[in-house]
């Protein structure tokens, strides 16, 4: 990785691969992510597969002129077909089946959350031991339907997770002010991390001009790719939910896909005007979350990682955060010195 990143480029973990809008049935989807090329499609009975996108057999791409034939996935080389468990099901020329695993191939634990497929990476290929929560639990009420927006960014994810920890940016990047967080430092490290944040904001985004905002911001972190939060404000009634996809492509770029949702009991007004506020408020938030990843993006795509920053009272924990991410990286891949972060020098 460049910029001289210490650890893995790609943390264990689940990572979206695409809508599921986009996955046509009965057509393959082509995908590049996590450096490498994958291959999407739904079979006839509704089952959702990714595999690795390149035959065992010739190497065909099954992405470029494959098609999905019943519950199985045809190679446009030679038609060897594949199951979606990724293992061969028929050569059409033979009736002796090659009986090796070489003949399958790599295929992806997945779930759908929030209308996005996940896949599960691991770089040593072991099975997942957690899944991502369902979101659908935490909306309970009249919600607006899931908007998305995505984005590009020459990144390393590390900085992604590392970004929402760092109070200190939030004032001079972001324009916010009396930036707090709150984290229980006893919550034990598993695959999710817990806190909020709390803000205040110039009123502008909510039509509130020359007024102050404060927002609370309840996070969770699923592992180092789903973000998600509940957003409220102090002193008006408005809910969100907001949810961040954060893939890598390849070993520079992130794609990043924000999703948002509005809880329309808050917005007490008749129809059609509810629906026209609930629509202002959607494009304005989802406007401010592209600018706040727009305000990142020089800093993030110019700066080098410091293994042992010099942190100061208020930069916020960030010792702590990083050693909760170290379960997500090959052990030992990150250096003796970047584990002992939490003992990183202070002024």
């Amino acid at each position: 990785m460049a910029r001289h990143y210490p650890m893995s480029s790609f943390p264990n973990g689940w990572y979206a691969v695409s809508a599921v809008s986009e996955l046509e049935r009965g057509k393959v989807l082509a995908v590049r992510v996590l450096g490498r090329d994958l291959v999407a499609f739904r079979t006839e009975s509704g089952v959702i597969s990714v595999l690795d996108a390149h035959c065992p057999h010739q190497g065909a791409h099954l992405g470029h002129g494959g098609i999905v034939k019943g519950e199985t996935i045809e190679c446009p080389f030679h038609k060897w077909c594949f199951d979606a468990a990724g293992k061969c099901h028929a050569i059409p020329y033979t009736k002796c089946m090659p009986k090796t695993k070489k003949t399958e191939i790599r295929a992806y634990p997945t779930l759908v959350r929030q209308g996005m497929i996940l896949v599960y990476y691991a770089h040593d290929n072991s099975a997942p031991t957690w899944e991502v929560p369902q979101f659908e639990e935490d909306t309970k009420g009249n919600w607006s339907e899931i908007s998305f927006a995505e984005m590009t960014m020459k990144a390393h994810i590390y900085e992604l997770a590392e970004n929402g920890f760092d109070v200190a940016h939030f004032q001079p990047v972001h324009g916010s002010e009396e930036n707090s967080i709150e984290l229980d430092k006893k919550q034990p490290f598993g695959p999710e991390l817990l806190f909020s944040l709390n803000l205040v904001y110039p009123g502008n985004g909510i039509g509130r001009f020359g007024k102050k905002v404060g927002v609370h911001v309840s996070w969770r972190f699923s592992g180092l790719g789903i973000f998600d939060n509940h957003v409220t404000l102090r002193d008006y009634p408005m809910e969100l939910r907001q949810y961040f996809f954060f893939t890598p492509l390849d070993e520079e770029r992130v794609r990043i896909q924000v999703g948002l949702r509005i809880n329309e009991d808050k917005i007490k007004l008749p129809q059609p005007f509810r629906y026209l506020v609930v629509k202002m408020i959607e494009k304005q938030n989802i406007k401010i979350m592209l600018q706040n990843f727009e305000q990142d993006r020089p800093i993030w795509e110019n700066k080098v990682f410091r293994e042992h920053p010099i942190l100061c009272e208020g930069d916020g924990p960030i010792g702590h955060l990083r050693t909760w991410m170290k379960q997500f990286f090959p052990q030992n891949f990150i250096s003796k010195q970047s584990q002992e972060v939490t003992t990183e020098a202070r002024i």
